[in-house]
Parts: C-alpha cells; structure tokens; sequence
C-alpha cells in the first residue's frame, strides 16, 4: 500500500445563515496517497471546490466546523500552515 500523504476527516463547511441547507458537506473523509490518482467528483455545487479550499486553509473560519482533521505525511496541519504544507491548488477554469 503506498503511503498517505494528506489525510481528512470528517469535515464538515457550513453555510451562512439563510441558505437553502445547514452545510455545503458533511463528515467528509479523505485519504491521498503517494503516486495513486484520486478524484473527487460530484454534482455542480456539491462542494467539490470548498472541500479543496479548506484542506488549504484558505476558508473563512467559522465555516469549517471544529473536529475536521487534516493530516498531511502523518503530520497534523493547523489551518494557518496548511497553505504552504499539503498541497497546491489549482482553481478549476469559470465558464
């Protein structure tokens, strides 16, 4: 088995008060691992880009809900590191 390089767990990014549900996802877990592809698909406004924004650092905090866990190399990673630790992010191309 090849080794896990970014580890997420239970994630949660809630939405502000007056939207359409409580949270853009809920109780995500995810594990990358070295020279493995691994995609994350779903459905146009499922959460696909804020799941990878927040394994960054890079949402507003009081919408990433406290008991997500992201590991990078077996490492925990605070929100303020995560930018310059995990891993890049390219932003998908807007139509």
């Amino acid at each position: 088995m090849s080794q896990t390089v970014l580890e997420l767990e239970k994630l949660t990014i809630a939405l502000p008060p007056g939207a359409d549900r409580a949270n853009a996802v809920s109780d995500v877990d995810l594990v990358l691992r070295a020279g493995k592809v691994t995609c994350l698909i779903g459905e146009s406004g499922s959460g696909k880009s804020l799941v990878a924004r927040s394994i960054l650092g890079l949402l507003p905090r009081p919408h990433v809900r406290s008991g997500a866990a992201v590991s990078c190399s077996k490492a925990r990673i605070s929100p303020s590191r995560r930018k310059t630790r995990c891993a890049p992010f390219v932003a998908q191309k807007s139509a």
